[in-house]
C-alpha cells in the first residue's frame, strides 16, 4: 500500500487567491495583496479517512491498519476440560508507504475483540504465524480471560508497559518472550494468521448444563506504527480538486506567477517540492520548509513559481509532488503536527 492523495497546498492557495477579476491590469510583474490561510490537519494531509489502512493512533501518530477477516464465532457448549476450536483469521500486511532510506517499525500491536455472552469466564487461546521480510515464519500464542457476559470486550497485545498504546481497550496483554521474538525483532510482511480456540476459564468451574449453548466470536486488527530514519524521505501527491478547489471557477490566463506565503511547520519533516510536470503545469518552491515540532513549530518564508505549459486558456486541474525528508531520528510520519500556510501575495509575471 503505498500512501497516496496528498498535498498540493502551495499551488493550490495561489490560484484560489487569483480570480479572473485580478487580471484586469496587464502589465508586466503585476504585485497582488492576497490575504489567505490554510490549515492541514493530519486527517486532510494524508487523507486517513478515505484509506482503510492508515489510522491515526490517540497521540496522533499514523500507522498502518490491517483487519484480519473473516471474524471467527462458534456455537458451542462450554464444557470443564473442552476447548472448541473457532477458526483462522488471516490478513495479510504489505510494507507500507515507500520510504527512501528506511524506517524502524515500532513493534505491532493487535486488537482482539470478543463475545463472550456465556455466564462464565471463558479463555480464548489465540495461535499466531506470522510471515516476516526474512520470509521466516515466527510464531507467537496469546490466551485471553473474558469475563461472563462480555461482547465486544477489546483486548490489546503489545510488547511492554511503556508502549504507547494504538487504541483504548478494555484490557492489555503484555507479550511474552516468544511473541516479542516475533512481533518486535522482525518487520512484517505478507499473511499472518490467527488460529482460535476457546474453552472454560477454569478447570474446576462445573461442566455448563447441555442445553446451554453460546455463541462465541473473535475478531483481530493489526497495528504496525512506524518512524523515519533522519534523512529518509516519502514522497506525496495531492490534486487540487483533492483539497477542494475548482479550478474551472477561476479565469486564470496568466502562464506564469509567483506565490508568496509564510509556513508554519510543526512537523518533523523537511518539505521540498520536486517541481514536477503534470498536465503542462509546474510548481517548484524556491526554500525548503524547514522543519518543526509540536512544541517548537519552525516558519519559513518561501515563493512558489508557478508556470502553465499546458496550452489551454483555463487550468481544470493539476497535480504536483513533494518531497518529505526526516530531520531527526524517529520521525513519526504527522505526529500530530499540522502544516500552517499565509499566503500573502502573488505576482504575475506575463500573460
Amino acid at each position: 500500500m503505498k500512501i497516496r492523495n496528498t498535498l498540493l497546498l502551495l499551488v493550490v492557495s495561489a490560484v484560489a487567491a487569483v480570480s479572473c477579476n485580478l487580471f484586469d491590469n496587464w502589465d508586466m510583474d503585476v504585485p497582488m495583496g492576497v490575504d489567505k490561510h490554510a490549515n492541514l490537519t493530519p486527517e486532510k494531509l494524508f487523507d486517513v479517512q478515505s484509506d482503510n489502512n492508515l489510522y491515526i493512533t490517540p497521540a496522533g501518530d499514523i500507522c498502518l491498519c490491517f483487519e484480519a477477516t473473516p471474524e471467527v464465532q462458534q456455537t458451542c457448549t462450554l464444557e470443564s476440560g473442552k476447548t472448541t476450536s473457532l477458526g483462522e483469521m488471516t490478513t495479510v500486511v504489505d510494507e507500507g508507504p515507500i520510504i527512501s532510506g528506511g524506517a524502524d517499525f515500532d513493534p505491532a500491536q493487535i486488537l482482539l475483540t470478543f463475545d463472550n455472552p456465556s455466564d462464565k469466564t471463558v479463555k480464548f487461546d489465540v495461535d499466531v504465524e506470522a510471515n516476516t521480510v526474512t520470509k521466516a515464519v515466527q510464531k507467537a500464542k496469546f490466551s485471553v480471560l473474558v469475563p461472563a457476559g462480555k461482547t465486544n470486550y477489546t483486548v490489546l497485545i503489545k510488547s511492554v508497559d511503556t508502549d504507547d498504546p494504538v487504541v483504548n481497550a478494555n484490557a492489555t496483554v503484555i507479550m511474552d518472550s516468544a511473541a516479542k521474538a516475533a512481533f518486535t525483532n522482525n518487520k512484517l510482511s505478507g499473511p499472518v494468521k490467527f488460529n482460535v480456540s476457546a474453552g472454560l476459564g477454569t478447570t474446576k468451574a462445573a461442566a455448563a448444563p447441555a442445553a446451554s449453548a453460546y455463541k462465541l466470536k473473535a475478531a483481530a486488527k493489526l497495528f504496525v506504527p512506524f518512524k523515519l530514519k533522519k534523512g529518509s524521505s516519502f514522497t506525496l501527491i495531492k490534486t487540487f480538486t483533492d483539497l477542494g478547489l475548482k479550478l474551472s471557477d477561476y479565469t486564470i490566463e496568466s502562464k506564469e506567477y509567483d506565490v508568496i506565503a509564510e509556513v508554519t511547520n510543526s512537523m518533523p519533516f523537511e518539505i521540498t517540492g520536486t517541481g514536477e510536470s503534470v498536465q503542462g503545469v509546474t510548481a517548484t518552491i524556491n526554500n525548503p520548509i524547514a522543519a518543526g515540532t509540536k512544541s517548537s513549530p519552525a516558519k519559513t518564508s518561501i515563493t512558489v513559481r508557478v508556470i502553465d505549459n499546458s496550452g489551454t486558456s483555463l487550468v481544470q486541474d493539476a497535480s504536483i509532488k513533494l518531497r518529505f525528508t526526516a530531520a531527526e531520528n524517529g520521525a513519526r510520519i504527522n505526529n500530530g503536527g499540522t502544516l500552517q500556510i499565509h499566503y500573502t501575495g502573488i505576482k504575475v509575471h506575463q500573460f
